[in-house]
């Protein structure tokens, strides 16, 4: 069985006109199906950092409280993090230990800490110097980007007060990943999957880091076709997903994942637009109208 909820949100909509040669896709338009694999954030550099506020603020990237209902409140990178530089002393040296200073120059790289499988892809690093596209199918999916969808989802299991105590948790295209780490707030077991493993170096696992929430946390990236397989028998009592049925190629496979790994009685809340338009956003037109949205249940037999 299946429920909705729409959601009149206040705020400006956007009409999307699409360029005559623009970026609709055809039925066979080939997508990479990136492989799925677990990304291991305890050897993240940033999630190794003790104090990653401070660190963020040395380096001028500020950090978003994300505001939901009944004063819960998120935080979040502002933008991707790609590199931060580290402070230049080093309070466990002694001034005469030329070798120790010399290894630790080493091991810093120039001060400079880089994160790992930051902007591997030239397309998506050009795709977001341009600020043309929040879309490039089969390289990147949007991770990058708080969707509205992923606040209604929020939203809506702080006013359900939706059970989450001891529940196995997966949200199918995280992205920032503030319904996930919601989850796991309240005694969730996590997993959160991106297609792009970028997205999860560079926005989700710094994101945990932030919010400093403890319990069982697991990050795949990929394309939902391996994600599947790489689940195995696995089962979710609660699988979340925002703003990921715009493309119509890949309904297959996001129904095959949430059929394959939804526990019995267990239930998938997805919210998505009531529209999607053209990916590339050339025009916006201000009507004062809300933005309707709605939140789906889905249950199986």
């Amino acid at each position: 069985m299946s429920f909705k909820f729409n959601f009149d949100v206040d705020e400006e909509t956007e009409e999307i006109k699409q360029k005559s040669d623009g970026l609709e896709q055809s039925d066979d338009t080939v997508i990479e199906e990136r492989e799925a694999k677990i990304i291991d954030y305890n050897s993240s550099p940033i999630y190794n950092t003790d104090n990653i506020e401070h660190l963020l603020n040395e380096n001028g990237i500020l950090v978003e409280n994300v505001p939901f209902k009944q004063g819960v409140q998120l935080k979040k990178l502002a933008k991707p993090l790609v590199s931060l530089s580290t402070s230049s002393g080093n309070n466990n040296s002694t001034g005469g230990n030329d070798n120790n200073n010399n290894n630790n120059n080493n091991n810093n790289n120039n001060n400079t800490l880089q994160m790992s499988q930051l902007m591997e892809s030239e397309s998506l690093n050009n795709m977001l110097n341009s600020n043309k596209s929040d879309l490039i199918p089969g390289v990147y999916e949007g991770g990058f980007k708080l969707w509205e969808c992923a606040i209604d989802l929020v939203n809506y299991m702080i006013e359900k007060q939706i059970s989450l105590q001891n529940k196995r948790v997966l949200e199918i295209g995280c992205g920032h990943g503030l319904p996930a780490l919601y989850c796991l707030s309240k005694g969730s077991d996590v997993t959160l999957q991106d297609y792009n493993q970028e997205v999860i170096d560079t926005l989700s696992i710094p994101n945990l880091k932030l919010n400093n929430f403890k319990g069982q946390t697991r990050f795949i990236s990929g394309d939902w076709k391996y994600v599947d397989t790489l689940l195995k028998e696995e089962k979710f009592d609660l699988i979340l997903t925002s703003d990921t049925i715009y493309n119509i190629s890949s309904f297959k496979k996001l129904y095959n994942l949430i059929k394959n790994h939804l526990a019995p009685n267990g239930i998938c809340l997805l919210a998505a637009k009531s529209f999607y338009f053209g990916l590339e956003q050339l025009e916006r037109i201000s009507d004062g109208s809300s933005n309707l949205r709605e939140i789906i249940g889905l249950q199986l037999p």
